[in-house]
């Protein structure tokens, strides 16, 4: 590691980071005599998982990867809006950094330092161990919680050129406790992934609204809308305060949707039956049809119940009606980490 003490960091450079852009100048000035450049090569590392420094670090320019032992992986671009928060900062650290690029520029900053110029108490510690953020702030420290989201066994499916894009593409919206997110009957436009606080998702059935689960962090919500064009069959309420990433239409569907979908043809599935693909029959009126004999009935109205009761270590051949119960049924299976396959026409 090489640091280049002969280039100052600018205070104009460091107020493109959080927190430190609610600094004025003169704290910034202050500030910057504490700050270190670190200019490094591909494959240098910043630091390993479990390690319990006291540096705060800031990514300048380059990109870097960030890795955990669960083999969960994830490419950090400075252009990228998530590379204002600090790099995986929860200590002892969760991810393990190295220089993705051919060369990267990193600041370093003694965490102590920046919480000299805080308004905190003298008992409080902004970047505490194992804190994700001050319990007065609404934000979450980015690169945590993507590499949160890279282990879903969704986001797994998905490759690493998707999964960045992404991220790149997510808006954050803050919500308050008892606030609605979606509404039943609504037309979808977003799909929802929850980031901090957690929320209700319940139905009207004529009479009452009725609760039917709770999500928190690193869940999701609003696809199936999306998926099948059809109107919202639930309303979302935020259980507390927090903060949810949305994803348009557009981008859920370039970006997760074809991705995750594999259309087959009879050839193909032929091979996948004969290594051991489960084929399932999801379509309405599979009763009146033509249909595998081996083919396990679960009605696409069931599938998001009965999926669970599916082996995860096993591949399966879906039998669909059309395209918004092929893309809905593929999704499911990728949720729950599950590969499947879908027999086209």
């Amino acid at each position: 590691m090489m640091h280049l003490t002969d280039i100052a960091i600018k205070p104009d450079t460091l107020n493109r980071f959080y927190p430190l852009n609610s600094f004025d100048q003169q704290a910034l000035k202050n500030l910057n005599k504490f700050a270190k450049l670190d200019h490094l090569n591909r494959y240098e590392i910043l630091f390993r998982e479990g390690s319990d420094d006291e540096d705060v670090y800031y990514l300048i320019s380059g990109k870097i990867e960030l890795s955990s032992n669960t083999g969960a992986r994830f490419v950090l671009d400075a252009e990228a809006d998530q590379a204002q928060y600090p790099i995986a900062n929860i200590k002892p650290r969760k991810f393990s950094a190295y220089v993705y690029s051919e060369t990267a520029t990193i600041a370093r900053i003694p965490a102590s330092q920046i919480e000299a110029f805080m308004d905190l108490t003298a008992s409080d510690r902004y970047f505490g161990k194992n804190v994700i953020s001050h319990e007065t702030d609404k934000r979450v420290l980015d690169s945590d919680w993507m590499m949160a989201m890279k282990r879903t066994p969704l986001f797994q499916k998905l490759q690493d050129e998707y999964v960045t894009r992404l991220f790149h593409v997510m808006e954050e919206k803050t919500y308050k406790a008892g606030q609605h997110v979606v509404l039943q009957g609504e037309t979808g436009d977003y799909f929802y992934l929850i980031k901090k606080g957690k929320c209700i998702v319940s139905q009207h059935n004529d009479t009452r609204q009725v609760v039917l689960t709770e999500l928190g962090p690193t869940e999701s919500f609003g696809e199936e809308s999306l998926l099948t064009h059809t109107k919202r069959n639930a309303t979302i309420t935020m259980l507390s305060d927090g903060l949810l990433m949305r994803i348009s239409k557009q981008d859920f569907e370039q970006f997760m949707q074809q991705p995750i979908i594999h259309w087959v043809n009879p050839t193909q599935a032929s091979a996948l039956l004969k290594q051991g693909a489960i084929p399932i029959d999801v379509r309405h009126d599979a009763a009146e049809l033509k249909t595998l004999k081996t083919a396990i009935r679960i009605p696409s109205n069931m599938l998001r119940n009965e999926i669970k009761k599916l082996r995860t270590d096993k591949s399966y051949l879906l039998l669909c009606d059309d395209s918004r119960d092929s893309a809905l049924a593929s999704y499911l299976f990728s949720q729950r980490g599950i590969d499947s396959y879908i027999l086209r026409n």
